[in-house]
């Protein structure tokens, strides 16, 4: 994007070199939500390295672990929700589809995961690892470049934005209506004056044996001539 760049298309900032990002980002989600459904112990509220057993051992001592009660609640429907809005958030990314919504719901998902289960390693800094190393907080720096920016190109976002610009462009090019053109023609088609013409009227042709008759038939219509109204003034009295 440039300055001479119109303004309707610095909304979408990201060009092609975002693409593998955009496509990496995009299997990430879409292999996490897949992995969840199909891993036999991530649902078994029994098992001890299910979702169940994460989230409530992630309950105390994290800055999100008070509202962590409903999860292991209903680990179930917590569990399918998180790996469906994985499986959405992958695949708006891969056809680049409502991409914003897409980002911010990644990193709205990505934070929770950062702020409670994976928050031991977040917080703590061993020399090797600590918050520089953690994919959660890459993860959610990646998105953040299509939440600025929208998707590159190559995306359904994109197209969507290129036809509506045409649309917008064809309807530029298109004559102005007046929304009085329909009174207007609608008087005309009366036979009454419009309001923003002189009133005028039909002269009377005149006798065959009249003065003024100069050999002009008033049959062919060529006394067809009109000549203004003086305009009455109202009495105000």
């Amino acid at each position: 994007m440039t300055d001479a760049t119109p303004d309707p298309l610095r909304r979408r900032a990201n060009g092609w070199p975002v693409l593998p990002l955009r496509i990496f980002l995009a299997a990430l989600f879409l292999f996490a939500g897949y992995a969840k459904l199909v891993y036999p112990h991530f649902l078994d509220p029994n098992s001890p390295i299910g979702f169940r057993a994460s989230v409530a051992a992630a309950r105390h001592g994290t800055p999100i672990g008070g509202l962590l009660g409903p999860l292991t609640d209903h680990a179930s429907l917590f569990g399918h929700l998180t790996a469906f809005a994985e499986l959405a958030i992958g695949l708006g990314l891969l056809v680049g589809l409502l991409t914003r919504v897409a980002a911010a719901g990644g990193m709205v998902l990505v934070g929770m995961i950062v702020l409670s289960i994976n928050w031991s390693g977040v917080k703590e800094y061993t020399g090797s690892s600590g918050w520089f190393t953690s994919v959660d907080l890459a993860v959610a720096a990646a998105l953040s470049v299509f939440l600025l920016g929208g998707a590159d190109p190559f995306s359904l976002d994109a197209l969507f934005w290129r036809a509506r610009l045409r649309r917008h462009a064809a309807d530029d090019a298109e004559p102005g209506f007046r929304d009085n053109e329909l009174d207007e023609s609608r008087a005309r088609l009366q036979g009454r004056p419009y309001p923003d013409e002189p009133v005028t009227e039909r002269l009377p042709a005149p006798d065959e044996n009249s003065l003024w008759n100069d050999g002009r038939s008033a049959e062919r219509g060529d006394y067809a001539q009109t000549r203004p109204i003086a305009p009455v003034e109202q009495d105000r009295g």
